[in-house]
């Protein structure tokens, strides 16, 4: 997946990310992601990096990467309802 954001001021760097995710395992009631990234601004070259994530399907699951970009897993709108 590719992300990232264009703006209009000059004083803003652009950015992108590339971003995969794959399911790793199932442990104590969560999916448990292996998240990779490559953070890219404008210019710039950048090195991938890679975690972990671990999600419930309750609660959304956030991985902080820099002040622009957050990776999340976010619980499906239509899982309050049974």
């Amino acid at each position: 997946m590719r992300t990232g954001f264009d703006y209009t001021d000059d004083s803003k760097r652009d950015w992108k990310a590339d971003i995969k995710w794959s399911f790793v395992r199932r442990e104590g009631g969560a999916d448990v992601y292996r998240v990779e990234w490559k953070f890219i601004e404008e210019n710039d070259s950048s090195v991938p990096n890679s975690a972990e994530l671990s999600f419930d399907g309750v609660s959304p699951a956030k991985l902080p990467v820099t002040d622009q970009l957050i990776i999340s897993i976010e619980p499906d709108a239509s899982s309050d309802e049974v």
